[in-house]
């Protein structure tokens, strides 16, 4: 019997003594650099613990800060939306931003104005105040914010970035009706920004809303509270974004296949497609980010009655709404390949596709969903900048996410 007892116990022991080094090989990582020391007090391996640096608080202010009232938390998630929204104040440290100069309206007429724009944007609420800004709640009734009055007449950015969709940037189309045509605007919404009732309310002073269009998945956070102000809204997206289970399961027009699609712009709908519509709103899978990922291109500045491709009034420029597909980083173009889903190669063919006159008009104004504006000085020029970065997607070897 205690031979057998003896052979029991020692088979419980081995194997213990069989994975021992394993763990002690996965320590957890935030007590690997404290040796414990059993012959020590208690006191001082307490104290050892608490010297360890404390992961810093959402809340806390950045130290890289400009002294003033204007600051950024640790709560930043790096979407880079202040720096080219007020570029002034706001710059980048590491992975965060930070404000480097504080608003100064003698020096920079406009930098407080741009500043709270900024703050209401931010997706995180990084961006905050020590104290009130005078006429703060007037300077938000500004949003949506003409994008360029001269080159794009009715294009707004909407400002309210979401933090489920990593701080992209939402955009308001308005097309104008024909001349002499009793039709209202025909209003497009491009992603989907945080619901206010103040935003709500301006959206509606311009026309209220007729299509919100779904660059890729997870721009679409949010999206009932829009159905709900506007009940005639329809939700465009691609089938290959939809989700089983999700709210997006009540999308009124679901694209399929390969487009490009054209979609109706509100005015005569009885006229032929094939010689209205092409010059107002086409939609283009571009699939990369997202297998469903959609680009939008437009030229509000024109009517029905300007042909294809026509530039509407003398200043008006068709733009690129590129969703997360296309951005903008430290000045050059960027396909964010760490955050591809659909393959590199599929996504450089798509960046490829939009400098293609038969998938897409030609355009010059690109409005990304990540990073800074970008007006090209011609259609080569678009061209070439488009196949640097289609190389470069095609060539990174970073590992995806």
């Amino acid at each position: 019997m205690v031979e057998r007892a003896a052979l029991i116990a020692f088979m419980w022991v081995l194997p213990l003594r069989a994975f021992e080094p394993r763990f002690v090989a996965r320590a957890n990582p935030r007590t690997a650099n404290f040796a414990f020391d059993p012959s020590a007090p208690k006191e001082a391996n307490e104290l050892a613990v608490d010297s360890r640096p404390a992961k810093p608080n959402r809340n806390t202010r950045r130290t890289q800060n400009a002294d003033g009232v204007f600051y950024v938390t640790e709560g930043c998630i790096g979407c880079g939306a202040c720096g080219w929204m007020a570029p002034e104040v706001f710059g980048a440290s590491g992975f965060k931003g930070f404000v480097h100069t504080q608003p100064d309206e003698a020096e920079k007429p406009g930098s407080t104005r741009r500043a709270v724009h900024a703050m209401a944007t931010c997706p995180s609420g990084a961006i905050r105040t020590t104290e009130p800004v005078p006429q703060a709640k007037l300077i938000l009734e500004q949003f949506p914010l003409p994008v360029d009055s001269e080159a794009l007449p009715g294009v707004y950015h909407l400002g309210y970035h979401q933090h489920s969709a990593l701080g992209a940037t939402p955009y308001l189309v308005c097309f104008k009706p024909p001349s002499g045509s009793p039709s209202s605007t025909f209003n497009v919404m491009v992603d989907v920004p945080r619901y206010t009732r103040r935003l709500g309310d301006a959206i509606e002073q311009l026309g209220g809303l007729d299509l919100l269009v779904f660059t890729h998945a997870n721009a679409a956070v949010g999206h009932e509270a829009w159905k709900q102000r506007f009940p005639e809204l329809e939700r465009v997206m691609h089938r290959m974004d939809l989700k089983a289970g999700s709210t997006l399961g009540a999308v009124e027009q679901v694209l399929e296949g390969n487009g490009p699609w054209v979609l109706e712009t509100g005015e005569n709908a009885d006229d032929d497609a094939s010689s209205v519509h092409p010059s107002r709103l086409r939609l283009i899978h571009t699939p990369g980010r997202s297998y469903g990922s959609l680009s939008v291109w437009c030229n509000p500045g024109v009517s029905s009655t300007d042909s294809v491709g026509s530039k509407g009034s003398s200043h008006s420029q068709a733009c690129l709404l590129s969703g997360g597909h296309l951005g903008v980083t430290k000045n050059e173009l960027d396909t964010f390949p760490a955050h591809n889903k659909a393959g590199r190669e599929r996504q450089a063919a798509s960046v490829r596709k939009l400098f293609d006159h038969k998938e897409v008009p030609p355009w010059t104004y690109l409005l990304p969903g990540f990073g800074s504006r970008r007006c090209f000085e011609s259609e080569m020029n678009m061209a070439t900048e488009l196949e640097k970065a289609a190389v470069r997607c095609e060539n990174d070897r970073r590992r995806l996410l």
